[in-house]
């Protein structure tokens, strides 16, 4: 085989390589893509379920024990402890 066979060998076997490449990163950048896109439709899910919740508690609710449980740092934790047992013994 002669050099330049070699050579274009070589260099049809680089841009192959190459072209591969790019298809795996195109690939890729759409997945992240598609993946972002989800990641904030289901942020915006989770707000509008939180605004939903929040709007809820207020509802069941007196302000002031509502706006307690709101805004104290450990609210989560109480709200998912005593909110059973407020659904149970004070139906409105």
């Amino acid at each position: 085989m002669s050099f330049s066979a070699q050579m274009l060998l070589m260099l049809s076997i680089f841009l192959a390589l190459v072209a591969y490449h790019a298809r795996l990163v195109e690939i890729t950048s759409r997945l992240d893509f598609l993946w972002k896109l989800e990641a904030q439709r289901e942020l915006a899910d989770m707000r509008e379920t939180r605004k939903n919740n929040r709007q809820l508690l207020r509802n069941i609710l007196p302000d002031h024990v509502a706006h307690h449980f709101l805004h104290d740092r450990v609210a989560d934790v109480r709200i998912v402890i005593f909110l059973p047992f407020l659904l149970t013994h004070y139906v409105l």
